[in-house]
């Protein structure tokens, strides 16, 4: 906090002096939130829980939206995007056909995002997500995992690659060939 003073002075020149008059705080400028840590940071599987963790130093509550994507390369299309709204405590999955976002539990041609298990938990700065996941095998191959949040301020972290993730490709049967 800080002390306000007042002086004052008449046409006489006579002076009152300094007075302190009150105090003042002066407001923490808004930090725009970031992205902590993602678990796991990289493996292989056609299903997965990640946790993930934002942070925001105006508290967990000044985040407003928190995304987790994977795909090949730093795009929402064709790719399993996620996004977490802590105002209203929902996941949604993004649908490249309609260009919108269904609440889970929900499917799209790359990843399942299963409600068992789905969860968000703020304390202090930081707020976790626990996203359960399936792929689909068409989205098979290396990928990378992006984390954003954005505040309530709209500040953002912007998008974080925070890891890698292989996904399996689909088991084909063996097939009888003659050898003639």
């Amino acid at each position: 906090a800080k002390l306000t003073y007042l002086s004052a002075t008449d046409s006489g020149a006579l002076t009152s002096g300094w007075v302190q008059s009150g105090s003042w705080t002066v407001p923490v400028p808004n930090a725009a939130p970031t992205v902590t840590s993602l678990t796991p940071a990289s493996g292989s599987g056609a299903t997965q829980t990640f946790t993930a963790a934002v942070s925001d130093a105006n508290g967990f509550a000044d985040i407003a939206t928190a995304a987790f994507l994977v795909n090949a390369s730093l795009s929402t299309a064709n790719g399993c995007y996620i996004q977490y709204t802590r105002s209203t405590n929902t996941f949604a999955l993004f649908q490249d056909s309609t260009n919108s976002w269904v609440s889970a539990p929900a499917s799209n041609p790359n990843c399942t995002l299963s409600s068992t298990g789905l969860a968000a938990s703020g304390a202090g700065n930081s707020l976790t997500l626990t996203l359960p996941i399936t792929f689909a095998s068409g989205f098979s191959g290396a990928k990378l995992t992006y984390l954003n949040a954005v505040d309530a301020g709209s500040l953002t972290s912007g998008w974080v690659q925070s890891g890698s993730w292989t996904v399996p490709a689909p088991n084909v049967a063996p097939t009888v060939t003659s050898d003639r």
